[in-house]
């Protein structure tokens, strides 16, 4: 790429990408360059509803996060974990769990995500009332109503 002159206007479409949507929501209604907000999942509360640990692990890449998914080991329910190994720059993301229901906090499936600057956030499909907690979470809770 040659130099810019003064006032000239570049565009890198390196980055570039085609956004496919199937109607559940997208990530990019959440997340934004790499980054989500309590505010933005508030707005959106569905864009993960009915979305598969695979499915979660691709918005995540698609917004140039590095992940790995494994079981999760304090899991009844059978949780996945998405590790995010490349945490921190421009992406606050740390660690989602997806969890598929039935475990400790009751049959509503939820994803769990871990940040370094928004704390949990919590996004749960269902209801509040069928929620289960230890009274202790400090967890930022979303309940989609099911």
């Amino acid at each position: 790429m040659k130099p810019a002159k003064v006032g000239e206007v570049i565009y890198d479409l390196s980055k570039a990408r085609k956004v496919k949507t199937r109607g559940k929501g997208t990530g990019n209604a959440v997340l934004n360059n790499g980054k989500v907000t309590v505010d933005a999942i508030k707005s959106n509360p569905t864009a993960f509803k009915g979305k598969s640990t695979d499915e979660v692990a691709r918005m995540l890449k698609n917004e140039g996060y590095d992940v790995t998914v494994k079981d999760s080991t304090k899991s009844s329910s059978g949780a996945k974990i998405i590790k995010i190994n490349n945490t921190g720059g421009d992406r606050n993301i740390t660690q989602v769990q997806v969890s598929p229901g039935g475990g400790r906090h009751g049959g509503s499936p939820y994803v769990k995500i871990s940040t370094n600057d928004q704390g949990i956030i919590k996004v749960v499909d269902g209801a509040e009332s069928a929620y289960k907690t230890d009274g202790k979470e400090t967890a930022t809770i979303i309940f989609t109503g099911g």
